[in-house]
């Protein structure tokens, strides 16, 4: 399955089914072949589908509108030490890695562009685990997916002291689908502030 060193598109059909756990139950190990703990841990979420990036600067741009994008990548030895500014290099070896392009910036490498990406090594790789990549090096942007995610319904309940003011702010993004406060419904999905409790 995906957990065991795979490719972007098998890790995503392991958030399809069985779905995504959280990182406290199934913690991140650096290391190959750790225990399947797949049906131990709650899913939390789940994707709809994935879909393939075209490999250019327009079309991942465009992918970025609406959400971060994988790729593939190749590591050489020195990217093992990145630490900041612009990474750039030129090699005919195959990809071996990949990448979350979460954004981009034109001016970097002297204004030839790169992406902003996030690693998968921890906070001490990079700028805290992130890092600019210029467009082009080391095949980045190869074999790029995005994922369709609609995020989970969330029921906020709340218990509120005596006469005490208390507020809620849903804002157009949330997909709240129901409030209780002590008990009582008082909001559903409609965004804005709503007095729940106490003085008006």
């Amino acid at each position: 399955r995906g957990w065991r060193r795979g490719w972007v598109p098998a890790a995503c059909e392991v958030f399809i089914s069985p779905g995504s756990v959280s990182e406290a139950c199934y913690p991140y190990e650096a290391a190959d072949g750790p225990v399947c703990k797949e049906g131990l841990c709650e899913v939390i979420s789940t994707i709809s589908d994935y879909y393939p990036v075209a490999n250019n600067v327009d079309a991942i741009k465009t992918a970025l509108q609406t959400g971060p994008v994988s790729c593939a990548f190749t590591v050489l030895d020195e990217f093992y030490d990145y630490s900041s500014g612009c990474y750039q290099a030129v090699t005919a070896e195959p990809i071996n890695h990949a990448l979350l392009i979460v954004g981009w910036d034109d001016n970097q490498c002297s204004g030839n562009g790169a992406w902003i990406v996030k690693n998968s090594w921890g906070e001490g790789w990079g700028m805290g685990g992130f890092g600019y990549i210029k467009y082009g090096t080391c095949n980045i942007g190869s074999y790029a997916y995005q994922i369709a995610y609609d995020p989970t319904p969330v029921l906020v309940s709340l218990d509120a002291p005596e006469a005490s003011a208390l507020y809620l702010r849903i804002p157009r993004w949330s997909k709240v689908t129901a409030v209780t406060v002590n008990g009582s419904a008082v909001a559903g999905a409609v965004p804005g502030t709503y007095l729940l409790a106490g003085a008006t």
